[in-house]
């Protein structure tokens, strides 16, 4: 956490992007959102990055609420998830992301693209917006830090995790395929 100031953490809300940069992933749209939440919310917003830091300077040089830590490797990931409040993916395109149960296991309020993936994999532990419209997304992030909200979204998200495969699990259903198909 190199030249984060934690005390200024502490007196805002922080939203993390744990990816690096595609254009599917639709990270540029924080720069809208980022002034819409500073008209619209008393307590400032700030978002933190991991992507290139070439892309991250080209992309969003200027805006004074989002934040590059850069690439980071996979063993930072719990310390991540713990230092910021929620975690949040504006995706256009998915199939899955890794993203949304390290959340749920982390206990952060996840806000993301209200897509059918998105929706499989998170069900009622996400605040879902619509990634092409900013202020639909300001609005939601808004909504998501009402304390009540966040709660409930955290406790869907530790249900959630219950009802994913365990790697014990996936592997007892591919033996039960194999001994069929052997059989």
């Amino acid at each position: 956490m190199i030249g984060i100031n934690l005390n200024l953490l502490r007196k805002t809300y922080n939203l993390f992007t744990l990816s690096a940069y595609y254009d599917s992933k639709n990270l540029e749209v924080i720069n809208h959102v980022s002034r819409i939440l500073k008209e619209k919310s008393e307590k400032p917003f700030q978002f933190f990055l991991t992507i290139d830091e070439t892309i991250f300077k080209e992309r969003f040089s200027g805006s004074e609420s989002v934040f590059n830590l850069g690439p980071q490797p996979i063993k930072n990931g719990p310390k991540l998830y713990d230092t910021y409040d929620a975690m949040f993916l504006p995706t256009l395109l998915e199939t899955f992301s890794a993203s949304f149960p390290e959340a749920m296991k982390m206990k952060k309020p996840i806000l993301t693209s209200d897509l059918d993936f998105a929706r499989d994999v998170c069900g009622n532990a996400a605040m879902y917006f619509d990634p092409l419209d900013p202020n639909d997304i300001a609005e939601k992030i808004i909504a998501a830090f009402d304390p009540e909200t966040k709660k409930r979204l955290i406790e869907n998200g530790q249900n959630r995790l219950l009802k994913f495969e365990t790697p014990k699990s996936r592997k007892d259903k591919y033996l039960k395929v194999f001994t069929k198909v052997i059989d």
